[in-house]
C-alpha cells in the first residue's frame, strides 16, 4: 500500500492526466464536451469518433442501462450484447467475446475488464455494479497492442459519470418478484467553479428464493427438453432429460448486496485538474444452491467484497500535447462457509469458514498523446502488479494447507499507437506496437512444502487497422493484431513433491520456457450507415488462430537414480505448449428506426445482433484424461439479440427484446475416467419494459423478465429464475 501511495503522490507532483478525460482533441481542452453516441475511448485510449475506428466498438449508453433491472455487469451485458456468459446463482459470473471461453476467476483471462481505462480489480464480474455509470464500451477483437495481457478476445470498459454542470441527481426504489428490492441514489455536479463530484449508493436484495420457469414455450419449440452426450472413447452418444426443476422453488438463492462510489474533482488551472475515485461492493450471506442434480442438498454460503481506488491529475502540456496518468489500487475478497459434511448423504453442521482468498491489484498508467493536424501519436507506459493469497480452515478454526501457494504477477508494458487520416477522412488507420515484460513470483506459503521461485517472459503485440469510406454511408473496415494471456503461474514457475510410496516421490515442476497463450486475429467487414434514413447494417468475418494452451508433460524415471530429499523420483510432471487452434465466425448488426419516417420526432427501433461461431476448438489438458481437442466450453454457436423499442422522446418509452442461445458444450463431470461432452439445450428468453415520465421529475417503470417463464441456464445445473415482474419509481432532482 505504501508503494501505491508513493506512486500516486508522484503523479500529482508531475501533473499528469487520466485516460478518461473526455476532450474533443481540437485542441485538448478539459472543458470541451463530446457526444457520447459519436465518441469512444476504448479503441485508442483517446476520444475518437466511432466513425473513424477500424475496430468494432459497441457503445451502451445510460439510457440502455435505465431500461434494465440488472445491476451487475455480466447480467446486464448478457441481456444487451451478444456475448457468452457463465453464471451461477450465488453472484458468480464471467463473460467471453468472439469465441473465447467465459471465465469467472484468475488473473490470466482472455477478456479484459476496465473501469475508466484501468484494471477493474475484479475477477468475478457479478461484483461490478453499473447503475451509476455513464456508459459501457465493448471492443471486439484483440487489443493487447494497446492494453497488454488478457485483451485477446476483447475489452469491456466501464466509463463512470463525470457531472460538471449544476448539481442534480435521482433516487429510485424498486420491488418485485422473489421479494427483490432495489434502492439507488446518485447525485453529482458542480459545487464551485473549480470543484465537482459524483456520489452513488445502492442496495439490492433478494429476500425470497426464486422459482424456476415452467412455461417453457420456446424450450418446446427448440427441442430443449433433452441434452446430448458424446463419448469420445467410442464415439457413441446418449440422451439425458433436461427438464429438471420445472416450476420448483430453488432454495438457497437469496443475497444482499451494497455498492457505493464517489468521485471528487478539482480544477487546478484552466488546463489542469485532479480527481480521486473510489468504489466498493459488498455482498453478505450470499447463498448458492449447488448443482440441481443434488436437489436442495449441498448448498453454499459466502461473503464477498471488492473495492478500488484511483488518483489522477489531468492536464495539457501544450495545445496539441496531452499527458494521461492513473494510479490505482484494488482488492477482491471472498470467504466460503461449509454448511454440510459428507458426500453421498450430506449432514448439516454448524457453519464455519472453510476457505478465503484475496486478489490485490496496484499499478499506474501513463500515456502521452501528440496531435498533429488530423493525426495523433500516443506513447504509453503501464505497470500492474497482481497478487493472490488463499487459506483453508478446519471446523475448529485452525488452518489447513491452501490448494495452491500464494503468487504474484507483475507486468510492465511500453506501447505506441498512431491514428492517421488520409484523403479527406476517407481512409482512417490505427497502427500499434507494445512490448510487455511479465514477472512471475511464487512465494513460500504457510503449510505448503514449496519453493519460492521467480521467472519472467516477454511478449510483443503489433496491430493494424484500416477503414475506408467509399461514400459517407458505405465503408469497409479490417484489423489484424496479436493478443495474449499470461501463462499459468504454476505451470511456468512452481516446484512440489508428492510421496507416492515409501522412499518414492513424484515431482511437479514449472517450465520457465513455457510461452504465453497468444492469438493472431484478423477481421474484415462492410458497414452501411444510414444508406436509408434510420437504417444501419454491419457484417464482419473474424478469424482467430491461437496457441500455447498449457499441456502436462509426464516423464517416468524409475530406471534413473534421481533423488529428491533422499527419495527416488518415479515421475516428473512439467508443462508444454499446445499446438494451434482456430476460432472463426460472423458478426452481423442490423437496425432500422421507423422514426426516420417522421423526421425522428420519435424513435421506433427494430434491431438484430447476430454472432455466429462457425468453429471454436481448442487443445487442452483435461483432468484425468490428458491432451485432447474439444469444443470451447460455454460458447454458443449462435448468439442472437433482437427487439423493438419505442421512445416518444417526451414521456413514454417501451420495448420488447429477446435473446437466443444456440448449441453450447461442456464436460459431463458424471464421468471422471473418460471425456464425455454434453451439448447444452438451446434456449430463448423474452423481456419487456414500459416507462412513463410524468410531472417532469417522476418516472414509473415496469419490467417483465423471462416473459414465457422458461426454465433455462447459463451453466447446466445452475438454473436461472423464471418469470419475474418488477416496478420502479424514480424521482429526479
Amino acid at each position: 500500500m505504501k508503494k501505491t501511495i508513493c506512486i500516486a503522490a508522484l503523479m500529482a507532483v508531475f501533473g499528469l492526466t487520466n485516460l478518461n478525460a473526455q476532450t474533443s482533441g481540437k485542441p485538448f481542452l478539459i472543458t470541451d464536451t463530446v457526444k457520447i453516441e459519436e465518441v469512444v475511448i476504448t479503441g485508442t485510449k483517446t476520444p475518437t469518433s466511432i466513425n473513424k475506428l477500424p475496430q468494432k466498438v459497441e457503445i451502451i449508453t445510460k439510457d440502455k442501462i435505465q431500461n434494465s433491472t440488472e445491476g451487475n455487469l455480466s447480467n446486464f451485458l448478457k441481456s444487451i450484447s451478444g456475448i457468452d456468459i457463465i453464471e451461477y446463482p450465488g453472484l458468480l459470473s464471467g463473460i467471453g467475446i468472439r469465441g473465447f471461453r467465459p471465465e469467472y476467476n484468475g488473473i490470466n483471462k482472455k477478456i479484459l475488464t476496465l473501469i475508466d481505462g484501468r484494471p477493474a480489480a475484479a475477477t468475478n464480474l457479478s461484483m461490478l455494479d453499473i447503475r451509476n455509470v455513464e456508459r459501457i464500451e465493448i471492443l471486439r477483437g484483440p487489443a493487447s497492442a494497446l492494453y497488454g495481457p488478457q485483451a485477446m478476445g476483447g475489452v469491456v470498459n466501464i466509463i463512470t459519470k463525470q457531472s460538471q454542470d449544476k448539481i442534480q441527481g435521482n433516487a429510485s426504489i424498486a420491488y418485485g418478484s422473489f421479494d427483490q428490492s432495489d434502492f439507488n441514489l446518485a447525485v453529482g455536479g458542480k459545487i464551485s467553479k473549480k470543484f465537482n463530484f459524483d456520489i452513488g449508493v445502492n442496495r439490492k436484495q433478494r429476500a425470497t428464493d426464486y422459482k424456476l420457469g415452467n412455461g417453457n414455450v420456446f424450450r418446446s419449440m427448440l427441442g430443449g427438453e433433452e441434452v446430448n452426450n458424446w463419448y469420445k472413447n467410442n464415439d457413441s452418444t446418449s440422451v439425458d432429460d433436461d427438464t429438471r426443476g420445472d416450476g420448483e422453488t430453488r432454495k438457497n438463492t437469496t443475497y444482499t448486496k451494497y455498492n457505493a462510489n464517489i468521485r471528487l474533482a478539482y480544477q487546478i488551472t484552466d488546463n489542469w485538474n485532479t480527481q480521486i475515485k473510489f468504489d466498493n461492493t459488498t455482498a453478505k450471506d450470499v447463498e448458492n444452491p449447488g448443482d440441481i442434480k443434488y436437489g436442495d442438498a449441498r448448498p453454499g454460503l459466502k461473503d464477498m467484497s471488492r473495492y478500488s481506488a484511483e488518483i489522477s491529475v489531468l492536464g495539457n502540456i501544450t495545445k496539441n500535447n496531452r499527458l494521461n496518468v492513473q494510479a490505482y489500487y484494488g482488492s477482491e475478497q471472498s470467504s466460503t462457509f461449509t454448511l454440510y459434511e459428507g458426500y453421498s448423504d450430506p449432514q448439516a453442521i454448524e457453519p464455519y469458514k472453510s476457505f478465503e482468498e484475496e486478489y490485490i491489484w496496484q499499478g499506474f498508467q501513463i500515456s502521452d498523446v501528440h496531435k498533429i493536424k488530423d493525426h495523433s501519436i500516443t506513447l504509453g507506459l503501464d505497470y500492474n502488479d497482481a497478487n493472490h493469497e488463499s487459506m483453508r480452515y478446519k471446523d475448529d478454526e485452525s488452518k489447513r494447507a491452501p490448494y495452491n501457494p500464494d503468487y504474484a504477477m507483475a507486468t510492465l508494458g511500453i506501447y505506441t499507437q498512431g491514428q492517421f487520416t488520409f484523403f479527406d477522412d476517407k481512409l482512417n488507420s490505427t497502427i500499434g506496437l507494445r512490448y510487455d515484460n511479465i514477472k512471475y513470483n511464487i512465494f513460500e506459503t504457510e503449510l505448503i512444502d514449496n519453493k519460492a521461485i521467480k521467472e519472467s517472459n516477454n511478449f510483443f503485440s503489433p496491430s493494424l487497422g484500416l477503414q475506408y469510406h467509399f461514400t459517407k454511408k458505405i465503408s469497409a473496415h479490417t484489423t489484424i493484431g496479436r493478443g495474449f494471456a499470461p501463462a499459468n503461474v504454476y505451470h511456468i514457475a512452481a516446484y512440489s513433491e508428492k510421496e507416492t510410496s515409501e522412499g518414492h516421490v513424484s515431482v511437479t515442476q514449472g517450465n520457465p520456457d513455457l510461452e504465453n497463450m497468444e492469438s493472431l486475429t484478423w477481421d474484415f467487414g462492410i458497414a452501411f450507415d444510414h444508406i436509408l434514413p434510420g437504417a444501419k447494417f454491419d457484417i464482419a468475418y473474424f478469424n482467430t488462430k491461437f496457441k500455447n494452451n498449457s499441456i502436462a508433460d509426464v516423464k517416468t524415471l524409475t530406471e534413473i537414480n534421481l533423488t529428491a530429499q533422499g527419495d527416488t523420483i518415479d515421475a516428473i510432471t512439467s508443462y508444454l505448449n499446445a499446438d494451434e487452434s482456430l476460432i472463426h465466425g460472423l458478426e452481423i448488426m442490423a437496425s432500422y428506426d421507423f422514426g426516420a419516417l417522421a423526421d425522428f420526432k420519435y424513435s421506433l427501433n427494430l434491431f438484430i445482433n447476430w454472432d455466429k461461431i462457425i468453429s471454436a476448438k481448442e487443445i487442452v489438458d483435461e483432468y484425468s484424461i490428458g491432451e485432447i481437442e474439444r469444443n470451447i466450453h460455454n460458447v454458443a454457436d449462435n448468439n442472437l439479440r433482437f427487439g423493438l423499442e419505442f421512445n416518444n422522446k417526451k414521456w413514454l418509452r417501451c420495448g420488447l427484446t429477446g435473446r437466443y442461445k444456440g448449441n453450447r458444450y461442456n464436460r459431463n463431470w458424471g464421468y471422471y475416467n473418460e471425456y464425455v461432452e454434453v451439448e447444452y439445450a438451446k434456449y430463448m428468453v423474452m423481456d419487456a419494459y414500459l416507462g412513463i415520465t410524468f410531472l417532469k421529475f417522476h418516472d414509473v417503470s415496469v419490467f417483465a423478465n423471462n416473459l414465457t417463464d422458461e426454465n433455462y441456464y447459463e451453466k447446466r445445473g445452475y438454473n436461472m429464475p423464471g418469470r419475474s415482474i418488477h416496478i420502479r419509481y424514480t424521482f429526479t432532482f
